[in-house]
C-alpha cells in the first residue's frame, strides 16, 4: 500500500514540474530567405570554338565569389573566366560554383578551342617528263699550200643528245582559310614507311613554302620510277603563333577505316537544363592510329534539312560533347562523324535529344 502511494506521489510531482516549462515548436516550413532564388541560374556560356588558344566563360552574377575547377586536373583555373594559354583543339570540362542566399549553385560547361584550318588536297598528278641534254662538237678542216701556209678552213658540227626520264608528282590543294598562315611544310614518305606520315617526322620533311597563297607543289626529287602511288604526301599549315595542322594523306587507304560511332537514345540527353549532352565510346587501339577527327553534326529535324557542324574534335580519346547553344525546351538531332586520315567519313545515325524548358 505504501509503495502504491509513493508511485502516485512521484507521477503528480512530475506533472506539476512539466507544467511550468515552455514548449519549443519546431517548424519544417522554410522562410523565403532560406530557399534558393527561383529566378537565379548560372546560365553558363562561352565563346568556345572561336579562337585558337583562349576561351571566355560567362555566367550570371551572383554577387559572390565564383569557383572554377578544371575537372580533368581537379585544379582551379582563372576565376575571371578568361582562360588563356590553351592550344588549338583543346577540350576541357570546367565546373563552376557560387553561393547566393547561402545556397550553392553548381554546373559544368565544356569549353573548347578551334582547330587550325588545314588545306584540303584535291588533286594528285603523276607525270613522266623527258629531259633532253644536247652536246655540240665542232670539227675543223684546213687547206695548206706547199710551203705549209694555211689557205682555207672549213668546219662541221657534230651534235649528240641524251634523253632522261624524270618523274614529277604534283599536289594541288585548296588554301587554308586560316588568317594567320605564314607557310606550309611538305612531307613525303614511301609506301613502305607510310606510318612516318601519320605524325610526320623530321626525315619525312622535303620542303617549305613561304607564300601562304601557294596552292600546289611539284616534287622534282624522285629519280627512279617506282609507280604512281609509291609515295604519299602531307601538307602542314603553319600559323604566326607556330600552331600547325596536317592535311589528310591523299589517296592512302591501305588500312581498316575506323568507326562508325554507335549512338543510341541513351547517348543523347533529354534531362539537362540549358544544354544537351552527347556521349559515345571513343575510338581506341589501332583504329585511333588512322583517326583524323570527330565532327559533331546537328540537325533540327529527322529529315536533316539544315545540318550544321557544331564542333571539330581532333583527339580520339574525347568521348562527349555538350551543346550549350541548344536553347531551352528545344529538340535537336545529333550525329558523331568519324573522319580518317584519308578524309573518308563514317557518320553515326542521328539521335534526338532535348533540353529542359
Amino acid at each position: 500500500m505504501n509503495n502504491y502511494f509513493s508511485i502516485i506521489t512521484i507521477i503528480f510531482l512530475l506533472l506539476v514540474s512539466c507544467s511550468d516549462e515552455k514548449v519549443q515548436l519546431i517548424s519544417n516550413t522554410l522562410s523565403d530567405s532560406d530557399l534558393p532564388d527561383p529566378n537565379y541560374k548560372l546560365n553558363l556560356q562561352s565563346n568556345s570554338g572561336e579562337k585558337l588558344d583562349s576561351v571566355k566563360i560567362s555566367w550570371n552574377d551572383s554577387g559572390n565569389d565564383v569557383s572554377l575547377i578544371n575537372l580533368s586536373t581537379e585544379k582551379p583555373v582563372e576565376q575571371s573566366g578568361n582562360l588563356t594559354g590553351l592550344t588549338p583543339g583543346d577540350f576541357l570540362d570546367i565546373e563552376i560554383s557560387t553561393i547566393k542566399y547561402d545556397y550553392t549553385y553548381k554546373d559544368t560547361i565544356q569549353i573548347f578551342t578551334r582547330v587550325v584550318y588545314p588545306v584540303t588536297i584535291i588533286e594528285f598528278i603523276y607525270e613522266i617528263v623527258y629531259d633532253t641534254t644536247w652536246e655540240y662538237q665542232t670539227n675543223w678542216d684546213y687547206t695548206f699550200d706547199t710551203f705549209g701556209v694555211k689557205l682555207d678552213s672549213t668546219s662541221t658540227i657534230d651534235t649528240t643528245y641524251d634523253t632522261i626520264e624524270k618523274y614529277h608528282r604534283t599536289l594541288t590543294w585548296s588554301p587554308s582559310i586560316e588568317n594567320t598562315v605564314i607557310g606550309y611544310n611538305i612531307y613525303r614518305e614511301s609506301v613502305d614507311n607510310i606510318t612516318n606520315l601519320i605524325d610526320p617526322i623530321e626525315t619525312s620533311y622535303i620542303d617549305h613554302l613561304t607564300n601562304k597563297l601557294d596552292t600546289s607543289y611539284t616534287d622534282l626529287h624522285i629519280k627512279d620510277n617506282p609507280g604512281e602511288f609509291a609515295y604519299y604526301y602531307r601538307v602542314q599549315v603553319i600559323t604566326e603563333s607556330g600552331y600547325k595542322r596536317n592535311s589528310i594523306i591523299y589517296n592512302y587507304t591501305n588500312y581498316t577505316q575506323p568507326g562508325p560511332i554507335q549512338l543510341a537514345e541513351g547517348n543523347v540527353s533529354t534531362d539537362k537544363d540549358e544544354y544537351i549532352k552527347i556521349a559515345w565510346d571513343p575510338i581506341t587501339g589501332n583504329d585511333s592510329t588512322y583517326f583524323y577527327q570527330y565532327e559533331i553534326w546537328r540537325a533540327p529535324d529527322e529529315e536533316k534539312s539544315d545540318t550544321l557542324i557544331m564542333a571539330i574534335i581532333p583527339e580520339p580519346q574525347i568521348n562527349h560533347f555538350m551543346d550549350r547553344n541548344a536553347g531551352n525546351g528545344t529538340t535537336w538531332y545529333y550525329s558523331v562523324v568519324v573522319v580518317d586520315i584519308n578524309g573518308r567519313e563514317k557518320p553515326s545515325n542521328f539521335i534526338p535529344g532535348w533540353s529542359m524548358p
